[in-house]
């Protein structure tokens, strides 16, 4: 949840080609906050008493469509496939700035279903650019485990498989930064956990 009234967002000074594509002035996506205050793009994770789990099968796709990535923050586990795709009919450039794994510039300058670039390593939360648009920004977080998530527009999330224990929930805000909190999960419920950030 974001506490206060958030900044009003600043419109994309887009190019003609993208703006076209889009009907209305489109606002920059840093922090997006529901009417109600619900939060979205903030990342979700569990970081102590970490049981094993999987790799996630499916592969996470980033898409670059009305030169905007999609979505615009992205979770994923070392070793999940990553797909990038352009839904555009130009130019796109994908630069990933990543500094523990491989990061990867490449350029996709017509529609493309989808990429694949080398699955990650090791956990970190590195930025996506484009070169050619330099408004196109997008975070990928990178765990060692699937206990994670990302907060819908409402600001709700949810996090699957974890056993009876306490837990340490962190967030992660790209602009907001980071928080910890404490969570105790039973066996059969759903626990819940409310994270607050202060507008700034």
């Amino acid at each position: 949840m974001l506490s206060g009234k958030a900044p009003e967002a600043a419109t994309i000074p887009m190019t003609a080609e993208c703006a076209a594509k889009h009907a209305n002035a489109v606002p920059e996506q840093t922090i997006v906050a529901s009417a109600t205050g619900g939060l979205a793009n903030v990342v979700v994770s569990i970081s102590d008493n970490i049981p094993p789990g999987a790799v996630p099968a499916e592969a996470v796709v980033l898409d670059q469509k009305g030169c905007l990535y999609e979505p615009h923050v992205i979770a994923m586990m070392t070793g999940q496939q990553l797909m990038v795709k352009n839904d555009d009919e130009f130019l796109h450039n994908v630069h990933a700035l990543a500094e523990k794994n491989s990061a990867f510039n490449f350029a996709q300058p017509n529609k493309d279903p989808g990429k694949p670039v080398e699955a990650p390593k090791v956990a970190e939360t590195f930025r996506v650019k484009c070169d050619v648009h330099p408004w196109m920004s997008a975070y990928i977080a990178v765990f060692e485990h699937p206990y994670f998530s990302v907060s819908k527009d409402d600001g709700s999330f949810e996090i699957k498989g974890l056993p009876p224990g306490e837990y340490t929930v962190k967030t992660w805000h790209e602009s907001l930064g980071e928080k910890e909190q404490k969570v105790t999960v039973t066996a059969g419920k759903a626990a819940e956990v409310k994270v607050e950030y202060a507008a700034p």
